[in-house]
């Protein structure tokens, strides 16, 4: 082979070496980023387990909490507002993770989960403030609720992941609460009170089962044969026809009636004010026509005052305009004159008035309009902090 031939191949070789690395350096950087999204979904599925095994008591299997049941006491986890996104800057028709607003979520997420919230039944479950928790875990809850691992590059699909994570709760929720063997033998309408199942065994009176969607209570057991006797639609469930063969498995986790974190303490986890050290209420201050009000970690505030008392006249519609200043969900929520709350949670366009939108997250702004025909005293809470975040209205002729 003469010379000129041979330093072509050289060239050739030295070519074709060069786009081999530069195509083995862009397949690196994409198995990279490949990992990287794999772990975040590893640890948001893991967070699911933990979720299911702590947490679907209070905020249901599937996170919605409140949304899910309205018997449940805790927040819906399971929304788009954990899992922040905008419109890309280089493409308007796509959105990609809004970085800023995820990372204040992550932080507000993982300090409610390691501290708790004081005049709620959230309780703290970190292991430094006594609870059963690493940071690690809290950290893939966090992945879970929001699909971005804190530490990790953000994934650009956030619902994708939290749907991994959401999916591994409800498959492990599944599995606990399985009870082998106990299927329908036969169907049953949806006003049947008489279930026959496969196996009865180990089954007692005032339990719950799931069925579909439908949760049941246990009146009775047969002795004698398979047949159970049934409360139906219970828990906040709807009755539903059922097919032969349909799985019986334990019913949901009660939630807890108490006690409330913080309560008769001065101080609750973490330093936070507790439930006994509320702001005691001044004089009613008269209000008409448009006033802003202050929302904050935990109270209301109206001209400097907090827990305020609010005058208004009969007839007079009144329009208040609310903002988040803290860093925990906030609503406004009014009771009726008997001081009942006919929901737990209030619904904008609902009988009792309530603030549009009903779950404000830090910095959101809204209102809440009213008109009152009668003279008394109505009370007002926050629903997500029902015991420190309270004022009244003083309707006078």
């Amino acid at each position: 082979m003469n010379t000129s031939k041979q330093v072509n191949v050289m060239i050739g070789l030295m070519f074709v070496t060069l786009i081999g690395v530069f195509l083995y350096f862009i397949w690196d950087d994409i198995r990279a980023e490949d990992a990287t999204e794999k772990q975040i979904v590893e640890n948001a599925e893991r967070g699911g387990n933990l979720f299911s095994l702590n947490c679907r008591a209070c905020h249901g299997m599937n996170g919605l909490g409140t949304i899910e049941n309205t018997l449940l006491p805790g927040l819906p986890l399971n929304v788009d507002l954990n899992r922040p996104m905008m419109p890309d800057p280089d493409d308007p028709r796509r959105n990609v993770p809004d970085l800023g607003e995820l990372m204040n979520r992550q932080n507000i997420i993982r300090d409610s989960i390691r501290c708790g919230r004081v005049g709620t039944l959230m309780p703290a479950w970190a292991e430094d403030q006594g609870g059963p928790l690493n940071d690690f875990q809290i950290q893939q809850l966090v992945a879970l609720i929001t699909g971005a691992m804190p530490g990790l590059d953000v994934p650009d699909n956030l619902n994708a992941v939290s749907e991994k994570g959401w999916e591994s709760a409800v498959e492990e929720a599944d599995h606990t609460d399985f009870l082998e063997g106990k299927q329908l033998a036969k169907a049953a309408g949806l006003t049947s009170t008489t279930f026959v199942l496969t196996e009865t065994a180990e089954l007692i009176a005032d339990s719950l089962l799931r069925i579909d969607d439908e949760v049941v209570k246990i009146v009775t057991v047969g002795a004698d044969s398979d047949e159970i006797t049934v409360e139906r639609a219970a828990f906040g469930s709807d009755a539903a026809e059922h097919e032969e063969g349909a799985q019986i498995f334990n019913g949901p986790i009660e939630p807890p009636t108490g006690p409330l974190t913080g309560e008769g303490q001065k101080y609750g986890p973490c330093g936070q004010r507790g439930v006994s050290a509320s702001e005691p209420v001044g004089e009613p201050i008269p209000i008409q026509g448009e006033v802003a009000m202050e929302l904050d970690d935990n109270f209301f505030q109206l001209d400097g005052q907090r827990s305020p008392i609010l005058e208004v006249s009969v007839g007079q519609e009144v329009t208040i305009d609310l903002v988040n200043n803290g860093q925990a969900i906030h609503n406004m929520h009014i009771a009726g004159v008997d001081d009942t709350y006919d929901v737990d949670f209030c619904e904008v366009g609902g009988d009792e008035p309530c603030s549009e939108p009903a779950l404000m997250a830090a910095g959101d702004e809204g209102t809440i309009t009213f008109t009152f025909d009668e003279p008394g005293t109505l009370n007002f809470r926050c629903d997500f902090h029902p015991v420190l975040m309270t004022g009244q209205i003083v309707v006078v002729e």
